[in-house]
C-alpha cells in the first residue's frame, strides 16, 4: 500500500512539474521579445528568403492598393479552398 502511494505521489509530483513547465513555454510563446529574437535569427540564417518574402509581401500590398477587387476576389477563392480542404479534411480524420 505503501508503494502504491508513492507511486501516486510521485506521479502527481510529475503532472505539477509539467503544468509549470506548459505554463512557462506558454508566457515565453505569448512574450513580443520571443518573437522578435526568433524573427532576427531567421532574418540571419536566410536572408534570401526574407528578401523574397519581403519582395513579394510588397507585390501583395501594391496590387491591393491599386486594385482592391482583385485581391479580395482571390481571398474569396482560398477561402473557397480552404473550407473544401477543411471538409475533406473532416471526413478522413473522423475515419
Amino acid at each position: 500500500m505503501k508503494r502504491l502511494q508513492a507511486r501516486k505521489q510521485l506521479l502527481q509530483l510529475e503532472c505539477q512539474a509539467s503544468r509549470l513547465t506548459v505554463v512557462a513555454e506558454c508566457q515565453r510563446l505569448q512574450s513580443m521579445d520571443f518573437w522578435q529574437e526568433e524573427t532576427m535569427h531567421v532574418v540571419r540564417r536566410h536572408p534570401w528568403l526574407t528578401a523574397a518574402l519581403a519582395a513579394g509581401a510588397g507585390v501583395v500590398a501594391v496590387k491591393a492598393l491599386r486594385h482592391p477587387a482583385t485581391l479580395l476576389g482571390l481571398l474569396g477563392k482560398v477561402g473557397g479552398v480552404g473550407s473544401a480542404l477543411m471538409s475533406v479534411w473532416k471526413i478522413f480524420r473522423s475515419k
